[in-house]
């Protein structure tokens, strides 16, 4: 084949069939982002040179990281705040819990043999007027 034959050919390929395959697959949601990010980039390049772009970009980053270390010191303190109040929870549901069965089952909490034993409480002397004692199961014999 000729070469003059294969340009003819690579041309109509490149400059018919990719632009026609390219009009039958668009639409115009495709034409509208397009041009909008077309106007945006000649809007910018005409505005900003590209050193003071590169410096808004990172002052940007900037306060985004900033702005990202703040929400992460008052997640810490709601996690740190939600973990107090959970345990706090959980230790008073556990005590009630302690508390229900233990009255419930009748359980009684065993006394220590080291702590002290109580006395009787003290009520007084006996006054003159009061009647003796009497204990039950005693007989006491007149003699």
């Amino acid at each position: 084949m000729e070469w003059p034959a294969a340009l003819g050919d690579w041309l109509w390929w490149a400059l018919v069939v990719v632009p026609a395959k390219f009009l039958n697959a668009l639409t115009w949601r495709r034409v509208f982002w397009t041009a909008g990010i077309a106007l945006l980039v000649i809007g910018f390049a005409q505005t900003i040179p590209i050193e003071i772009a590169f410096l808004l970009a990172g002052d940007t980053m900037l306060y985004l990281e900033v702005v990202t270390a703040v929400m992460l010191a008052a997640a810490r303190g709601h996690v740190r705040a939600t973990l107090r109040v959970t345990g706090h929870a959980v230790r008073t549901a556990a005590q009630n819990f302690s508390d229900f069965v233990r009255h419930r089952l009748g359980a009684r909490q065993r006394r220590n043999a080291s702590a002290p034993k109580r006395k009787r409480p003290y009520t007084g002397p006996l006054s003159s007027e009061d009647e003796p004692v009497i204990e039950w199961g005693v007989s006491y014999a007149l003699a």
